[in-house]
């Protein structure tokens, strides 16, 4: 989902989803985006059955593709939190992250998401992991959602609303 670019480390989720494609049902890889990485993407992957560019996608195509998914993956080690993380732990499904992102810190492992090691081994291994744990996955769709609900739900979006709009002196009266 997002931007495709080199430092999204799409070409790394390719590989570990071809890793898993023994398995019953063989995964299926949705790439949503557009970007500076997308026609060689498309190219490096064109004899791949298991992979499908649909593109930027927005409103309520987006919603379904979030909702459709058995798990979302995140292979950037350089984003600062990626708003992609956010918009599918509130959407109720599985995340999966490489340890060490900035991500990272504000999620717990195997609690609200799922941590993997380097490259695409250990994303095989985290991926191919939750496909036999449906519980865990459960778990985890559930708690990030949770974790999000509860994060929002902190911020006085009226009161902050106010104070740019001009209507209340501050958010903190004296």
């Amino acid at each position: 989902m997002g931007r495709l670019s080199l430092e999204k480390n799409v070409a790394s989720i390719v590989d570990a989803v071809r890793g898993l494609q023994g398995r019953q049902p063989a995964p299926l890889l949705i790439v949503v985006g557009d970007g500076p990485a997308a026609a060689a993407l498309k190219r490096s992957c064109r004899d791949e059955n298991f992979v499908a560019f649909v593109g930027f996608q927005t409103g309520r195509a987006l919603r379904e593709l979030y909702a459709s998914a058995s798990a979302f993956v995140f292979a950037s080690q350089i984003d600062s939190l990626g708003l992609v993380n956010l918009e599918a732990l509130a959407s109720g499904v599985p995340v999966l992250v490489p340890q060490g992102s900035a991500i990272t810190e504000t999620l717990c492992d195997g609690h609200d998401a799922l941590f993997f090691g380097a490259g695409p081994d250990g994303l095989k291994r985290a991926l191919g992991a939750l496909l036999d744990d449906p519980a865990l996955a459960a778990d985890l769709a559930t708690n990030g959602r949770q974790r999000m609900l509860s994060r929002w739900e902190e911020v006085q979006f009226d009161a902050v609303w106010q104070t740019m709009a001009g209507t209340t002196p501050s958010l903190n009266p004296a």
